[in-house]
Order: structure tokens, then sequence, then C-alpha cells
């Protein structure tokens, strides 16, 4: 049985100013982690164990995607401690994979390989290593091959050379005895290092067809959601319930704990802010829309009741403008909803409040005119938001989760809020008194 590497450890240097935050890797295209694609690729091949050689913050990688058991595979790691190349991530990673040859992929990019094709070949061929390849317009950027009839690779040229010509579409096939030529401890390339000392020497390649992306600049990024929507839809597998939920839940976990790297800094910020506000009399207004709504709404009550049961404290001055319902609809219905939350910023917020504005995606419309019409009058803005939207650029204090689909950020905003308002509690009434005989536990 073949098993496969997923070679997902490169800097991505390109991409940081899109994608400072997680490697290339895990970038979200169609709504998933596009390494999550490859996965679900190598399984739909026939393939049950993979190993996910990463370097540059392979942590995450790790954290994100587990044991492999909701796509029904079995995920190991091998994790650079420095950078090796695509080979020298090979050669280390190969040692926890199983048989001859190897299926390697490159983590970040996608083609519609065909696994028994290339077996075929690789066989009939007796190669040292075989490549999937097709034929791009524009072939300046990638590995360029030249072929015989046969299929033997007569000359591979990386990243050199322009106008049509077949592509390495970093999917390969490689024989165990050329990874273990490869020197350890090192950086080196199979594009330019390994492939081309094996010309003439068994290194084959077998043309295939459909939609290839190199996910590896801000524009081929941005390209991946139409380009390969439907030939993603193609690989996904419809789970059963209980493997839904624990695919869901495990999602939504991995967003919360990048969530809890990203925004711990920022939400103590934000709590110091709000808790000398409050220290010198003033008071916090909250504007959302949905959910976002909702979670005004709780932490006003989290404010001016109490968060913690050991705390016994006077009340603190919080405001949802989500509630009033004849503000709300009158004000809509006269002069549109995109004003309704600045309406009651002027009439309620002074200089020195604090108006929490929640958005999802960090582009409401009445969410961001209400913090402008703070901004105006002087008030300290604090700003709970997925990543992405204006919001983060238009508030003095951010908490940005890293993430953009709607249902986990709002999850995993609520501990970041319950966290906001626990720090504003100790930072004006102290620590909680466990010990307090008199406090319902």
């Amino acid at each position: 049985m073949v098993e496969a590497v997923i070679l997902c450890g490169g800097l991505g240097q390109r991409l940081r100013p899109v994608l400072a935050d997680r490697p290339k890797p895990l970038a979200m295209v169609a709504g998933r982690p596009f390494l999550e694609w490859l996965i679900l690729a190598v399984k739909s091949a026939g393939i049950q164990r993979i190993v996910l050689a990463t370097g540059y913050l392979g942590e995450a990688i790790q954290q994100a995607l587990g044991d492999g058991r909701r796509w029904q595979v079995e995920l190991t790691y091998s994790r650079e401690p420095q950078p090796l190349g695509t080979a020298g991530a090979l050669r280390l990673a190969a040692h926890l994979a199983g048989g001859s040859p190897l299926l390697v992929l490159n983590g970040d990019s996608y083609c519609r390989f065909h696994l028994d094709q290339m077996l075929a070949l690789h066989r009939k061929r007796g190669a040292a290593a075989t490549l999937w390849l097709q034929r791009q317009p524009q072939a300046g950027r990638y590995g360029t091959v030249e072929l015989s009839r046969n299929g033997d690779v007569i000359r591979f040229t990386e990243k050199a050379g322009s106008g049509p010509a077949p592509i390495s579409c970093g999917v390969y096939l490689v024989e165990r005895s050329v990874i273990d030529r490869i020197p350890p401890d090192r950086s080196v390339s199979l594009e330019r290092d390994v492939f081309p000392g094996l010309t003439g020497s068994g290194l084959c390649g077998i043309v295939g067809s459909g939609t290839f992306l190199d996910i590896g600049t801000p524009q081929a990024l941005a390209k991946a959601d139409n380009l390969l929507h439907e030939e993603f839809m193609r690989l996904q597998v419809q789970p059963t319930g209980l493997e839904h939920g624990r695919q869901y839940l495990e999602t939504s976990l991995s967003v919360q704990r990048r969530s809890a790297d990203a925004c711990l800094d920022q939400v103590v910020a934000a709590a110091d802010a709000v808790a000398q506000s409050l220290k010198d009399g003033g008071k916090v207004l909250l504007c959302g829309n949905g959910g976002s709504a909702a979670d005004c709404q709780h932490i006003a009550t989290e404010l001016v009741c109490r968060l913690s049961r050991q705390v016994d404290r006077p009340a603190m001055s919080a405001l949802a403008l989500t509630t009033d319902t004849s503000v709300l609809t009158a004000y809509s219905n006269d002069s549109g909803f995109e004003g309704v939350f600045a309406r009651q910023v002027e009439a309620h917020g002074r200089a020195g409040d604090v108006l929490i504005a929640i958005s999802t995606s960090g582009q409401s419309p009445n969410v961001l005119r209400a913090v402008a019409s703070a901004k105006a009058r002087g008030m300290i803005t604090v700003g709970l938001m997925g990543e992405g939207g204006r919001l983060a650029g238009e508030v003095e204090y951010r908490v940005e989760v890293p993430d953009r689909d709607t249902q986990h950020v709002q999850e995993a905003l609520l501990p970041l809020e319950h966290l906001l308002c626990d720090l504003v509690e100790r930072a004006i009434y102290g620590p909680p008194d466990a010990g307090d005989p008199h406090v319902s536990p």
C-alpha cells in the first residue's frame, strides 16, 4: 500500500502580507484550510497514512489537523529543526512512512492527479521517480519538463523558460532508494538538486489535465476559491451526523486555540481601557447585529450584574444599544438602519466613555458608523471581530479572531468576552474571594 508525505514546511514569505498569522498550508480556501483539501485528495486516491512534513509554524498545523480521524486517515508529523528544503524535509519524514515508492505532494499547490496511472508508468519503466505534469500556457514560474515519447524525462528545468510547456505539479512518486541518497541535515531541493540528477536514469513523467493552482502568491490565493471550488466539492465526503459533529467541534476548538494565542494581549489592553473609563465615572455602550447583538446584551449583563459569583460588587454602567425596540424600529423606519447605533451613541455617549462594537465580519455599516460617531465625541472604541474587515482599522483597541467563518468567530468571541469582563472586575474590585463563606457557591 502506497503511503504519502505532504511537504508543508515552507516559510510562505510572499504570502506574509495577507497571511501573517498562520502557515501557508492553513490558508482558507473554499471554507477549509488548503491542506485539508490535499488530505482529502490523497484519501480519494486510496491512501490511508499520511506524513505531514512541517517546519514554519508546524505546531499550528498539528493543532489544526490533529490525528486525521475526522477524515478516516492517519496523520503523523515530521518537524524540521531548521529549513531543509523539499528534499531534506522528505528525507527527514520518510522514516515515518512505510513502503516504496512514496507519494509526495507539495503542500501549497493542487491538481487532480491519478495515482493508478502514475503507478502503472512508474512500475512499467522501473522508475526512480515519476512526476505528475500538466501543460501550462505560460510555464515560466514553474518547473518545465521535456519528455520523450515513452515518458522518460529528457530535461527538467526549475522555474525557467516561458511559453507553453508541461510543468511539474508538485506530485511525485519517489522510490526509497532515491530518498536514502539525499544528504541528511542540510537544505536540499527535490526540484533543483534531486530530479535533474535523475534525468536519463529513471526519471519519468506523465501529463494529465485539469485545474492546477499554486497558492504561493497573494494573487493566486485570491483566485483559489473560484478556480478550485468545483474541484474541491468533488472531494467532499458527506459525513455521518457523529462525524460531522466531531469535525465541527474540532474546527471550532482550533479557532479558539488560535484566538487564545492571537488575542490575549489585545483583550488585556482593551480591558485596561474599559476599567479605567469605569473608574473615571464613564460607561460602556455596546452595538452589533444578530448574534453580535446578543453578545452586546451578554456583556452588558455581566458588567451591570456580575460575572463571578465570588465577587460582591456594585453595578458597573453598561448599556446594549440593541435592546430598545422603539428606538431601533422608529429610527430605522424613518432614517435607515445604518444610523441606528450612531444615533444612540449621539444620545448617550460622552467623552471618556467606551463603545464596544461587535461585528464578526468587521464590515457592518451601522457598527462602523457608530464607531465614527463615538470617535467624534472623544469616546474610547473597542472592536470585537473576525479577521479581514474595516473595523480593525477604525477602533483604538481591537480583538480580532484569526478566522472569517461567522459561527466559529462567534464561538471564539464568547470566552474572550468573558475574559474581558473578568479582567475589568479584577482591575476595579480585585480578584474573587473564593474563601468567603457568605458567598453562594
